[in-house]
């Protein structure tokens, strides 16, 4: 696994969007995803990515909520900085027990 800059993720992700200015936004998602599944603590290039972007998912945001080009961007972001492609990452909590309910302890209501 390679420890990216943000200059060297912005750089190699360019070339995977229509434009740049439209995507810029995108590209900065994809980045903070891609920091913050990947850092290797807070002395690595990935942690001063997360630690400074612009953008901020709030505390029930999720990747699997992104828009499709930031997928797109994350998923080359991983092939090429994030080692193994053939390995599952679960990224984010679950949306509910397997049942499709709740767990009212794991979100908050009986604490």
């Amino acid at each position: 696994m390679r420890d990216p800059t943000r200059e060297d993720m912005a750089e190699f992700l360019v070339p995977h969007v229509c434009s740049v200015v439209e995507e810029a936004h995108e590209i900065e998602i994809a980045m903070y995803w891609f920091a913050m599944y990947w850092h290797g603590g807070q002395s690595s290039n990935l942690y001063e990515v997360l630690s400074t972007s612009p953008y901020n998912p709030g505390p029930m945001g999720r990747l699997e909520g992104e828009s499709d080009t930031v997928h797109t961007l994350y998923e080359a972001l991983e092939a090429e900085y994030g080692g193994r492609a053939d390995i599952s990452v679960r990224r984010g909590p679950d949306d509910g027990e397997p049942d499709g309910s709740l767990d009212p302890i794991r979100w908050g209501a009986l604490t």
